[in-house]
């Protein structure tokens, strides 16, 4: 995992959240959607983060 990732500690323990008051399904379903917006948006910055790096590199190649 990258710099950028490792600094992220997403919380995925449902046992922490102080704002879960009840187990429904729409709830449940609700954290997991949020969940997967967060991991989609992370994966987003790392791909942004590694076409950085990777032009980086080859301006550096073909200089």
């Amino acid at each position: 995992m990258s710099k950028s990732a490792s600094h992220i500690d997403w919380d995925d323990e449902p046992e922490d959240d102080n704002d879960t008051l009840t187990t429904s399904s729409n709830d449940n379903l609700s954290r997991k959607q949020r969940l997967e917006v967060r991991r989609k948006l992370e994966d987003r910055m790392e791909m942004k983060r590694l076409r950085e790096e990777i032009g980086d590199l080859e301006e550096l190649w073909l200089d």
